[in-house]
């Protein structure tokens, strides 16, 4: 199926679903509904429309699957919408708390040709500046055995690998302030009970962080 014979607001929906598949969570009508941020009537209409198509599959326990060429035109959109976020910085110097916005505004306006080009000239980047895995053109992505930071082992060091932020500006701009970015080594120091707060040393610099936001980091044991 060629790229452009897709409503854009379909791809968003198979976007949304590669993504949940590629974190390995579930791929359910609420969950989709939760992370697209509409209801759940609309995402069964939406399926019912995809599936008539051959671009899901309706699976038990309200479940979606997504087809070979369904994986392939969400994969797309995803790939062209990291690659902007990166081109969007590199290039025209925005910050990362601003790049997820713009990017939504120009992805499907992007063809093969352009992010093709665009990936060149970014020495082929393999993830967004929030840690996310471009995927390549054959559907391939680059991951990180990772877990959340409020799982990780008191003493140990990591490597922040992603930010789970979900287009949260404010978010991006309090973890920035805190020098929370993608490759930078944090150790944990100490991590208080009943859901307190983590210590723990950014680079050289200590401090402390809300278990809430250190359950969107997701690390690599350095």
């Amino acid at each position: 199926m060629p790229e452009t014979t897709l409503p854009a607001a379909m791809i968003e929906y198979l976007a949304g679903l590669w993504k949940l598949e590629n974190r390995e969570q579930a791929m359910t009508t609420s969950a989709l509904a939760s992370y697209l941020q509409v209801s759940d009537t609309a995402v069964s209409r939406m399926t019912k429309r995809l599936a008539a198509v051959s671009l899901v599959t309706h699976l038990p326990h309200r479940q979606i699957g997504l087809t070979a060429e369904g994986r392939q035109q969400g994969g797309r959109l995803v790939r062209h919408h990291r690659l902007l976020e990166v081109f969007l910085i590199q290039v025209f110097g925005f910050t990362w708390d601003q790049v997820d916005v713009e990017a939504h505004r120009l992805e499907h306006g992007i063809s093969e040709v352009v992010g093709d080009r665009m990936e060149e000239i970014l020495g082929f980047p393999t993830h967004c500046p929030h840690g996310d895995p471009i995927p390549a053109k054959d559907g391939s992505i680059r991951g990180y055995q990772t877990r959340t930071l409020v799982a990780g082992e008191v003493g140990a060091a990591y490597t922040l690998r992603r930010v789970t932020h979900n287009g949260d500006a404010p978010l991006l701009r309090y973890l920035a302030e805190l020098g929370l970015r993608p490759g930078v080594r944090i150790t944990l120091q100490q991590r208080a009970p009943f859901r307190g707060p983590l210590h723990v040393v950014v680079g050289d610099q200590p401090q402390i962080i809300g278990h809430e936001v250190a359950s969107l980091l997701w690390v690599e044991q350095a």
